[in-house]
Protein backbone atom coordinates (compact mmCIF):
# COMPACT_ATOMS: atom_id res chain seq x y z
CA UNK A 1 0.00 0.00 0.00
CA UNK A 2 2.60 2.57 1.00
CA UNK A 3 6.24 3.10 1.81
CA UNK A 4 4.96 4.63 5.06
CA UNK A 5 4.11 1.08 6.08
CA UNK A 6 1.98 0.43 9.14
CA UNK A 7 1.89 4.03 10.39
CA UNK A 8 -0.65 6.83 10.03
CA UNK A 9 0.30 10.01 8.20
CA UNK A 10 1.09 13.00 10.45
CA UNK A 11 -2.29 14.67 9.83
CA UNK A 12 -4.13 11.46 10.80
CA UNK A 13 -2.90 11.27 14.38
CA UNK A 14 -6.16 12.31 16.06
CA UNK A 15 -8.24 9.77 14.14
CA UNK A 16 -5.59 7.10 14.69
CA UNK A 17 -5.41 7.56 18.47
CA UNK A 18 -9.20 7.50 18.70
CA UNK A 19 -9.34 4.20 16.81
CA UNK A 20 -6.55 2.63 18.85
CA UNK A 21 -8.17 3.72 22.12
CA UNK A 22 -11.47 2.16 21.12
CA UNK A 23 -9.74 -1.03 20.04
CA UNK A 24 -7.85 -1.35 23.33
CA UNK A 25 -11.09 -0.75 25.24
CA UNK A 26 -12.88 -3.41 23.19
CA UNK A 27 -15.33 -0.84 21.86
CA UNK A 28 -14.80 -1.04 18.13
CA UNK A 29 -18.04 -0.90 16.12
CA UNK A 30 -18.78 -3.57 13.53
CA UNK A 31 -18.48 -1.01 10.70
CA UNK A 32 -16.56 2.22 10.11
CA UNK A 33 -16.96 4.73 7.29
CA UNK A 34 -13.79 6.63 6.41
CA UNK A 35 -15.04 9.67 4.49
CA UNK A 36 -13.32 12.71 3.05
CA UNK A 37 -11.88 14.15 -0.13
CA UNK A 38 -9.43 12.20 -2.23
CA UNK A 39 -5.76 12.54 -1.30
CA UNK A 40 -6.30 12.38 2.45
CA UNK A 41 -4.97 8.83 2.82
CA UNK A 42 -8.17 7.09 3.91
CA UNK A 43 -7.21 3.73 2.44
CA UNK A 44 -3.70 4.07 3.84
CA UNK A 45 -5.11 4.43 7.35
CA UNK A 46 -7.56 1.58 6.76
CA UNK A 47 -4.61 -0.61 5.77
CA UNK A 48 -2.49 0.44 8.77
CA UNK A 49 -5.36 0.02 11.24
CA UNK A 50 -6.36 -3.37 9.84
CA UNK A 51 -2.81 -4.59 10.28
CA UNK A 52 -2.67 -3.22 13.82
CA UNK A 53 -5.94 -4.96 14.74
CA UNK A 54 -4.58 -8.27 13.46
CA UNK A 55 -1.02 -7.87 14.80
CA UNK A 56 0.19 -10.29 17.52
CA UNK A 57 2.56 -7.76 19.11
CA UNK A 58 1.25 -4.21 18.73
CA UNK A 59 3.73 -1.37 19.44
CA UNK A 60 3.23 1.26 22.14
CA UNK A 61 1.78 3.81 19.68
CA UNK A 62 -0.70 1.21 18.48
CA UNK A 63 1.03 0.39 15.20
CA UNK A 64 1.71 -3.14 13.96
CA UNK A 65 5.08 -4.68 14.78
CA UNK A 66 5.81 -5.76 11.17
CA UNK A 67 7.68 -8.88 12.39
CA UNK A 68 5.13 -11.31 13.86
CA UNK A 69 3.64 -14.13 11.80
CA UNK A 70 0.39 -12.18 11.33
CA UNK A 71 2.23 -9.10 10.01
CA UNK A 72 4.32 -11.23 7.66
CA UNK A 73 1.19 -12.80 6.17
CA UNK A 74 -0.48 -9.38 6.01
CA UNK A 75 2.42 -7.76 4.13
CA UNK A 76 2.59 -10.73 1.77
CA UNK A 77 -1.10 -10.33 0.97
CA UNK A 78 -1.95 -13.76 2.37
CA UNK A 79 -3.56 -13.04 5.73
CA UNK A 80 -6.63 -15.29 6.08
CA UNK A 81 -8.43 -12.79 8.34
CA UNK A 82 -8.06 -9.78 6.04
CA UNK A 83 -9.78 -8.83 2.79
CA UNK A 84 -9.25 -5.74 0.65
CA UNK A 85 -12.13 -5.34 -1.77
CA UNK A 86 -11.98 -3.01 -4.77
CA UNK A 87 -13.41 -3.07 -8.32
CA UNK A 88 -12.06 -5.92 -10.43
CA UNK A 89 -11.22 -3.50 -13.26
CA UNK A 90 -10.53 0.24 -13.36
CA UNK A 91 -13.72 2.15 -14.09
CA UNK A 92 -15.92 -0.77 -13.00
CA UNK A 93 -18.19 -1.08 -9.95
CA UNK A 94 -17.94 -3.35 -6.94
CA UNK A 95 -20.38 -6.11 -7.87
CA UNK A 96 -22.75 -8.36 -5.98
CA UNK A 97 -20.51 -11.39 -6.46
CA UNK A 98 -17.71 -9.65 -4.59
CA UNK A 99 -20.00 -8.52 -1.77
CA UNK A 100 -21.48 -12.00 -1.36
CA UNK A 101 -17.97 -13.45 -1.16
CA UNK A 102 -17.16 -10.87 1.51
CA UNK A 103 -20.33 -11.75 3.43
CA UNK A 104 -19.40 -15.41 3.31
CA UNK A 105 -15.85 -14.85 4.51
CA UNK A 106 -16.95 -12.88 7.57
CA UNK A 107 -18.90 -15.89 8.80
CA UNK A 108 -15.72 -18.02 8.92
CA UNK A 109 -13.86 -18.30 12.19
CA UNK A 110 -10.79 -16.10 12.65
CA UNK A 111 -7.52 -18.03 12.34
CA UNK A 112 -5.27 -15.63 14.28
CA UNK A 113 -6.19 -12.69 16.51
CA UNK A 114 -9.88 -13.42 16.90
CA UNK A 115 -10.72 -10.53 14.55
CA UNK A 116 -11.51 -10.41 10.87
CA UNK A 117 -11.09 -7.11 8.99
CA UNK A 118 -12.73 -6.34 5.63
CA UNK A 119 -12.02 -3.12 3.70
CA UNK A 120 -14.09 -1.78 0.77
CA UNK A 121 -12.52 0.89 -1.42
CA UNK A 122 -14.05 2.92 -2.90
CA UNK A 123 -17.28 1.94 -1.17
CA UNK A 124 -19.34 4.35 -3.28
CA UNK A 125 -18.49 2.26 -6.36
CA UNK A 126 -21.11 -0.38 -5.59
CA UNK A 127 -23.95 -1.02 -7.99
CA UNK A 128 -27.49 -1.27 -6.58
CA UNK A 129 -27.45 -5.04 -6.10
CA UNK A 130 -24.07 -4.96 -4.37
CA UNK A 131 -25.19 -2.13 -2.07
CA UNK A 132 -28.29 -4.06 -1.02
CA UNK A 133 -26.20 -7.16 -0.36
CA UNK A 134 -23.80 -5.13 1.80
CA UNK A 135 -26.71 -3.60 3.68
CA UNK A 136 -27.90 -7.07 4.65
CA UNK A 137 -24.40 -7.90 5.90
CA UNK A 138 -24.31 -4.71 7.99
CA UNK A 139 -27.77 -5.45 9.42
CA UNK A 140 -26.59 -8.87 10.62
CA UNK A 141 -23.01 -8.26 11.78
CA UNK A 142 -20.83 -11.18 12.78
CA UNK A 143 -19.08 -10.78 16.17
CA UNK A 144 -15.36 -10.17 15.82
CA UNK A 145 -15.65 -8.72 12.31
CA UNK A 146 -14.74 -5.14 11.43
CA UNK A 147 -15.85 -3.73 8.07
CA UNK A 148 -14.20 -0.49 6.91
CA UNK A 149 -15.73 1.49 4.05
CA UNK A 150 -13.56 4.15 2.39
CA UNK A 151 -15.28 6.81 0.30
CA UNK A 152 -14.56 10.23 -1.15
CA UNK A 153 -18.29 10.52 -1.97
CA UNK A 154 -20.16 9.22 1.10
CA UNK A 155 -23.33 10.92 -0.14
CA UNK A 156 -23.40 8.37 -2.97
CA UNK A 157 -23.86 5.55 -0.46
CA UNK A 158 -27.31 4.39 0.58
CA UNK A 159 -28.48 6.32 3.67
CA UNK A 160 -29.23 2.98 5.32
CA UNK A 161 -25.60 1.91 4.81
CA UNK A 162 -24.25 5.18 6.22
CA UNK A 163 -26.51 4.90 9.26
CA UNK A 164 -25.05 1.48 10.13
CA UNK A 165 -21.45 2.72 10.14
CA UNK A 166 -19.63 4.98 12.55
CA UNK A 167 -18.45 7.95 10.51
CA UNK A 168 -14.89 9.24 10.65
CA UNK A 169 -14.34 12.36 8.52
CA UNK A 170 -10.88 13.05 7.11
CA UNK A 171 -10.51 16.83 6.88
CA UNK A 172 -7.64 18.67 5.17
CA UNK A 173 -4.98 19.62 7.73
CA UNK A 174 -4.36 23.24 8.62
CA UNK A 175 -1.66 25.02 6.67
CA UNK A 176 1.70 24.81 8.41
CA UNK A 177 5.44 24.80 7.82
CA UNK A 178 5.48 21.13 8.79
CA UNK A 179 2.90 20.25 6.15
CA UNK A 180 4.77 22.25 3.50
CA UNK A 181 7.95 20.42 4.45
CA UNK A 182 6.20 17.04 4.17
CA UNK A 183 5.06 17.89 0.63
CA UNK A 184 8.47 19.26 -0.37
CA UNK A 185 10.20 16.05 0.73
CA UNK A 186 8.17 14.20 -1.91
CA UNK A 187 8.31 16.56 -4.90
CA UNK A 188 10.85 18.52 -6.91
CA UNK A 189 12.26 21.34 -4.79
CA UNK A 190 11.36 23.80 -7.55
CA UNK A 191 7.67 23.28 -6.79
CA UNK A 192 5.65 25.59 -4.55
CA UNK A 193 4.05 23.54 -1.73
CA UNK A 194 1.51 26.25 -0.89
CA UNK A 195 0.29 26.31 -4.49
CA UNK A 196 0.17 22.51 -4.72
CA UNK A 197 -1.90 22.27 -1.53
CA UNK A 198 -4.20 25.03 -2.73
CA UNK A 199 -4.80 23.25 -6.03
CA UNK A 200 -5.39 19.98 -4.18
CA UNK A 201 -7.93 21.46 -1.77
CA UNK A 202 -5.52 20.98 1.13
CA UNK A 203 -5.18 17.21 0.61
CA UNK A 204 -1.46 16.35 0.99
CA UNK A 205 -1.38 13.17 -1.09
CA UNK A 206 -3.34 14.86 -3.88
CA UNK A 207 -0.83 17.73 -3.79
CA UNK A 208 2.07 15.32 -4.32
CA UNK A 209 0.15 13.45 -7.04
CA UNK A 210 -0.20 16.66 -9.06
CA UNK A 211 3.55 16.59 -9.59
CA UNK A 212 4.06 12.83 -9.81
CA UNK A 213 1.33 12.37 -12.43
CA UNK A 214 2.27 15.40 -14.51
CA UNK A 215 -1.10 17.01 -13.80
CA UNK A 216 0.34 20.52 -13.52
CA UNK A 217 1.36 20.43 -17.18
CA UNK A 218 -2.08 19.14 -18.19
CA UNK A 219 -3.73 21.88 -16.14
CA UNK A 220 -1.64 24.56 -17.84
CA UNK A 221 -2.49 23.22 -21.31
CA UNK A 222 -6.19 23.12 -20.45
CA UNK A 223 -6.14 26.67 -19.13
CA UNK A 224 -4.41 27.88 -22.29
CA UNK A 225 -7.25 26.39 -24.33
CA UNK A 226 -9.88 27.66 -21.90
CA UNK A 227 -8.46 31.16 -22.17
CA UNK A 228 -8.18 30.97 -25.97
CA UNK A 229 -11.90 30.13 -26.27
CA UNK A 230 -12.80 33.61 -25.00
CA UNK A 231 -10.52 35.12 -27.64
CA UNK A 232 -12.07 32.92 -30.38
CA UNK A 233 -8.61 31.46 -30.89
CA UNK A 234 -9.60 27.89 -30.09
CA UNK A 235 -12.29 25.45 -31.23
CA UNK A 236 -14.52 23.95 -28.48
CA UNK A 237 -14.78 20.57 -30.23
CA UNK A 238 -11.01 20.31 -30.70
CA UNK A 239 -10.36 21.41 -27.11
CA UNK A 240 -12.81 18.77 -25.87
CA UNK A 241 -10.99 16.08 -27.85
CA UNK A 242 -7.63 17.19 -26.45
CA UNK A 243 -9.03 17.24 -22.90
CA UNK A 244 -9.95 13.55 -23.19
CA UNK A 245 -6.25 12.86 -22.64
CA UNK A 246 -6.62 14.05 -19.05
CA UNK A 247 -8.52 12.67 -16.08
CA UNK A 248 -12.07 13.84 -16.86
CA UNK A 249 -13.23 14.52 -13.32
CA UNK A 250 -9.98 16.31 -12.49
CA UNK A 251 -10.29 18.49 -15.61
CA UNK A 252 -13.86 19.42 -14.68
CA UNK A 253 -12.77 20.21 -11.14
CA UNK A 254 -10.13 22.58 -12.53
CA UNK A 255 -12.83 24.33 -14.55
CA UNK A 256 -14.99 24.53 -11.44
CA UNK A 257 -12.12 26.16 -9.55
CA UNK A 258 -11.51 28.74 -12.30
CA UNK A 259 -15.16 29.77 -12.36
CA UNK A 260 -15.19 29.95 -8.56
CA UNK A 261 -12.14 32.21 -8.61
CA UNK A 262 -13.61 34.50 -11.28
CA UNK A 263 -16.77 34.89 -9.23
CA UNK A 264 -14.65 35.79 -6.19
CA UNK A 265 -12.73 38.32 -8.27
CA UNK A 266 -16.01 39.86 -9.38
CA UNK A 267 -17.55 40.05 -5.91
CA UNK A 268 -14.49 40.62 -3.70
CA UNK A 269 -11.68 41.85 -5.98
CA UNK A 270 -9.61 43.33 -3.16
CA UNK A 271 -9.44 40.15 -1.06
CA UNK A 272 -7.20 38.31 -3.52
CA UNK A 273 -8.04 34.95 -1.92
CA UNK A 274 -8.44 32.44 -4.75
CA UNK A 275 -7.80 28.75 -5.38
CA UNK A 276 -5.46 29.37 -8.32
CA UNK A 277 -3.12 32.20 -7.26
CA UNK A 278 -0.64 31.41 -10.05
CA UNK A 279 -3.36 32.30 -12.60
CA UNK A 280 -4.54 35.47 -10.85
CA UNK A 281 -3.78 37.98 -13.64
CA UNK A 282 -5.20 35.79 -16.38
CA UNK A 283 -8.34 34.99 -14.39
CA UNK A 284 -8.87 38.70 -13.73
CA UNK A 285 -8.81 39.35 -17.48
CA UNK A 286 -11.24 36.52 -18.18
CA UNK A 287 -13.60 37.66 -15.42
CA UNK A 288 -13.96 41.01 -17.18
CA UNK A 289 -15.39 39.29 -20.26
CA UNK A 290 -18.43 37.70 -18.56
CA UNK A 291 -21.04 39.16 -16.23
CA UNK A 292 -21.57 37.70 -12.76
CA UNK A 293 -24.82 35.97 -13.68
CA UNK A 294 -23.08 34.32 -16.63
CA UNK A 295 -20.25 33.05 -14.43
CA UNK A 296 -22.73 31.53 -11.97
CA UNK A 297 -24.45 29.80 -14.89
CA UNK A 298 -21.12 28.39 -16.11
CA UNK A 299 -20.29 27.21 -12.59
CA UNK A 300 -23.62 25.41 -12.30
CA UNK A 301 -23.11 23.89 -15.74
CA UNK A 302 -19.73 22.44 -14.73
CA UNK A 303 -21.14 21.17 -11.43
CA UNK A 304 -23.84 19.28 -13.32
CA UNK A 305 -21.21 17.94 -15.73
CA UNK A 306 -19.17 16.56 -12.82
CA UNK A 307 -22.23 14.56 -11.69
CA UNK A 308 -22.83 13.35 -15.24
CA UNK A 309 -19.19 12.28 -15.60
CA UNK A 310 -19.59 10.02 -12.57
CA UNK A 311 -22.55 8.37 -14.33
CA UNK A 312 -20.35 7.36 -17.29
CA UNK A 313 -21.75 9.97 -19.67
CA UNK A 314 -20.18 10.44 -23.11
CA UNK A 315 -17.06 12.42 -22.17
CA UNK A 316 -16.52 14.02 -25.58
CA UNK A 317 -20.08 15.36 -25.82
CA UNK A 318 -20.05 16.46 -22.20
CA UNK A 319 -16.87 18.49 -22.66
CA UNK A 320 -18.03 19.96 -25.96
CA UNK A 321 -21.17 21.21 -24.22
CA UNK A 322 -19.13 22.79 -21.43
CA UNK A 323 -16.67 24.52 -23.76
CA UNK A 324 -19.29 25.74 -26.23
CA UNK A 325 -21.22 27.31 -23.34
CA UNK A 326 -18.05 29.07 -22.16
CA UNK A 327 -17.14 30.31 -25.63
CA UNK A 328 -20.62 31.74 -26.10
CA UNK A 329 -21.07 33.22 -22.60
CA UNK A 330 -22.43 36.78 -22.67
CA UNK A 331 -19.93 39.60 -22.67
CA UNK A 332 -19.82 41.78 -19.58
CA UNK A 333 -19.63 45.58 -19.66
CA UNK A 334 -18.47 45.61 -16.05
CA UNK A 335 -14.77 45.82 -15.28
CA UNK A 336 -13.26 44.77 -11.97
CA UNK A 337 -10.84 47.00 -10.12
CA UNK A 338 -7.58 45.55 -8.93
Amino acid sequence: MSSFKGKPYPWQQAIWHGLISRHKAGKLPHALLFAGSGGMGKQHLAWAFAQAVLCDSVQDEGTACQTCRSCQLFNAGNHPDFQWLEPEEEGKDLNIKQIRALAGSQELKSQYSGYKVLVLHPADKMNANAANALLKTLEEPTPGTLIILCSSRPGALLPTIRSRCQLLTFKPPAASKELNAWVMQRVNKAENPELLLSLAGGAPLAAVALVEEGALVSRQCLFDGFEALRKTQSDPVLLAANTLEYNLEQALNWLYGWYTDMIRLKTSPKDGIILNPDLLTRLQALAVSVDLRGLHMQLQHVQESISQARSHANAQLLLEDVFIAWAQADKSPVRISV
